[in-house]
């Protein structure tokens, strides 16, 4: 049987807080007493890089809000990434040049979106990855060997969450790393 811990899924940003401190426990099982600079030097080694996704749409800016206290409170770096779809293998699709064009206007729309949302307040990198968004979102995250993917979520249930899928779900569960999901409000 694999003794392998299963990799937390945080809710909140405090919920990370509290993991990177739980990481660092005493020997002997009991909690240190960490003040601020320990506490930023333990939060550097276990969350260095930030892996964070967008689509452009003020509902993923909800999850750059979380992403940015965790970065700027523990001097962390930001990835934003957005990912566009493979071009179709059809001939009547769009052609391999049309496809660059499209990736290119996301590496500009991602480098305003970034400097609007961030700006210059962490070090930040815009990436735009492509094929399925769960795949390209894990594989970005090896990449840069991020400490912490965060994705913004809908919380559909039900028939919704069949039909439409769950981005979210599918990184959580793909993911070599910890997953913080911020759920979209209503």
């Amino acid at each position: 049987m694999d003794a392998t811990p299963p990799r937390p899924v945080f809710r909140t940003a405090s919920g990370v807080l509290r993991y990177a401190l739980l990481l660092r426990n005493a020997p002997n099982g009991r909690a240190r007493h960490l003040t601020r600079p320990v506490m930023r030097d333990i939060c550097n080694s276990v969350f260095g890089t930030l892996l964070v996704t967008t689509d452009f749409s003020a509902n993923s800016a909800v999850a750059v809000q979380p992403a940015l206290a965790i970065a700027e409170r523990f001097d962390a770096r930001i990835v934003l990434v957005h990912v566009i779809e493979a071009p179709s293998t059809d001939p009547s699709q769009a052609s391999e040049d049309a496809f660059r064009a499209l990736a290119e206007m996301a590496r500009e729309q991602l480098e305003e979106f970034g400097g609007r949302e961030i700006g210059e307040r962490v070090p930040w990198t815009p990436e735009v990855a492509v094929g399925p968004a769960p795949l390209a979102i894990t594989e970005a995250a090896k990449r840069y060997e991020a400490d912490l993917i965060v994705v913004a979520t809908h919380g559909r249930t039900g028939l919704l969450h069949l039909l439409l899928g769950g981005v979210a779900e599918r990184v959580v569960r793909t993911a070599s790393c910890p997953v913080l999901t911020v759920r979209v409000p209503a």
